[in-house]
Formats: structure tokens, C-alpha cells, sequence
């Protein structure tokens, strides 16, 4: 259902922008930031920071292509709304793809509004349905879910055996989107492997750093032959919580295929064996 969302957005971004631009200065920043949040909400299918921050430059970007021409203005205003999205296109040709049809998509749309500017109430909100589809065509390009692409992420930041364990993880996250699965077992388990999986990259950045050379008095280079043992333990502790929790989701989606592949959306959830609490490992 969220992905469909676009098709509320974003008339409102092209058909409530005029409106927006009548409540004075304050009133018309408000607004306009607030449908590109909107519009940019809807194309990333969630409330991410990301997504926040890409609406709100999409917001500046078609104020300020807009003084230049509607097609430019809705050109920026589509594009970096959909700038979260696209990030999470995995292909490099569908990214450019992706990005060209974003383009193409917003001054289509803004152009077919603003022909329709003065016409009667009936002729606009036409003009504003078929630009609303227009600018939802780029969801037609696949985009990864952003768990997987949160895991898949962290995970090319790990050594092993963390970086195949999270790799697996997004896979499996990949093949439950896919499947259209609502595991609801399994729900209580991604956000904990998501910040176990952040927390595993900065630590592997801290082994790198500590194994940097540095320069001594005498000016000969020493190197750390070694991480500290708390930065060892540090890794070795999510690591095992990161093959727990793996686990559990493994266990998850057995269970849902033993009854058939469908959810079970009354079942308990699962508590993690690791419960994603990181302040004791820091």
C-alpha cells in the first residue's frame, strides 16, 4: 500500500504548490517544504531522515527552478524527491535510468500542470491526476528495500565472518520482500540486525585505525601490531549477536513455510536471543 502513496503526493505537490504560494512568505515555506517532505516520503515508502532531508531540497529545488520554468522546477522537485530512492538502486544502468526518468517524469508533469493553470476546476484536477502519474513511472524501476540495503551496506564495510553472515541477511530480507511475505515473527528482529550491523562497521573501523601507522619521536614508524582487547571482545560479542539474531530470523521464515508460506500475523514475535541492546558493548 505505501507504494501507491505516490499517487496521493503527488498531485497534491503539483495541485496545492499555487495554493502554497498565496499564505505570505512563512506560510508558503511551510507548505512547500511540506509537500516535497510529503511527495519525498512517499517515493522512499518511509519517514526516514533521508527521505525528510531530500523533501526538503526538493522543496528549494523547485522553488528555484521554478522561477526559471515550470519544466525545470519540476524537474529538480521530482528528481530529489525521489533521491533516497534511487540511492537504493543497485544497478548502475537502472540507477541512470532511474534518475533520467525522475527528470523526465517531474517536467512532464509540471508542464502538463501549468498548460491547465487557468482552466476550469474539472480540466486541472485532470491535469494533475496524469501528471501524478507521470511522476509515480519511476517506481516502476526496482529499488532495494532498505533494510537489505542498510545490511548489504555495513556488510561491505566488515571482515568475515560478520560480512557473510549479514550478507545472507539481506538476501533473506531481499526474498521476503519479494515474496510479498509479512513475516510478523520476524518484524521484531530487522531493526535490531540493522543497528547490530551499524555497530559491527564502526567497530571495523576502529581496527583499521588501530592498525594505522604512526609516527614516533625518533621518527622511525611504529605500527599496532594488534587492536585492544576491548575492541576484540567488542567484535567477537556482535558477531555472536549478529548470528543469533540470524538465526532467529531463519527460524521465522521456517515456520512460515511450514504453514504454507503465508504470514501468520497473529503468531507472537519472536524476542531476539540478542536483543539489540548495544550499550553494553561500547
Amino acid at each position: 500500500m505505501r507504494r501507491y502513496s505516490i499517487l496521493l503526493a503527488a498531485p497534491a505537490a503539483f495541485g496545492l504548490a499555487p495554493l502554497a504560494t498565496r499564505l505570505g512568505q512563512v506560510g508558503s515555506a511551510v507548505g512547500l517544504v511540506s509537500l516535497g517532505v510529503a511527495l519525498a516520503c512517499a517515493a522512499s515508502e518511509s519517514c526516514c531522515a533521508l527521505a525528510v532531508a531530500c523533501g526538503a531540497a526538493a522543496a528549494l529545488g523547485g522553488a528555484i527552478g521554478g522561477s526559471v520554468s515550470p519544466a525545470c522546477g519540476g524537474a529538480l522537485l521530482v528528481t530529489l524527491a525521489y533521491a533516497e530512492r534511487w540511492g537504493r538502486v543497485r544497478a548502475r544502468a537502472s540507477k541512470i535510468a532511474h534518475v533520467t526518468a525522475t527528470a523526465v517524469a517531474g517536467a512532464a508533469a509540471a508542464i502538463v500542470a501549468s498548460m491547465h493553470a487557468g482552466a476550469p476546476l474539472g480540466l486541472q484536477l485532470v491535469a494533475v491526476v496524469v501528471g501524478a502519474v507521470f511522476v509515480a513511472l519511476p517506481m516502476l524501476i526496482d529499488a532495494d528495500d532498505a533494510i537489505a540495503h542498510a545490511i548489504d551496506g555495513a556488510a561491505s564495510a566488515t571482515s568475515e565472518p560478520a560480512r557473510g553472515i549479514l550478507r545472507q541477511c539481506a538476501d533473506l530480507r531481499r526474498d521476503e520482500v519479494d515474496g510479498h511475505a509479512n513475516i510478523a515473527a520476524a518484524r521484531s528482529c530487522w531493526s535490531a540486525l540493522v543497528e547490530l550491523a551499524i555497530a559491527r562497521a564502526r567497530a571495523e573501523g576502529q581496527r583499521s585505525r588501530a592498525s594505522a601507522p604512526q609516527s614516533v619521536a625518533a621518527g622511525a614508524d611504529a605500527y599496532r601490531s594488534a587492536p585492544s582487547t576491548l575492541a576484540v571482545l567488542t567484535r567477537a560479542r556482535l558477531d555472536t549477536r549478529i548470528e543469533a539474531l540470524f538465526a532467529d530470523i531463519t527460524r521465522a521464515h521456517q515456520g512460515a513455510a511450514a504453514t504454507g508460506g503465508v504470514a501468520n500475523e497473529t503468531s507472537q514475535p519472536l524476542k531476539p536471543t540478542s536483543d539489540g541492546k548495544l550499550d553494553a558493548l561500547v
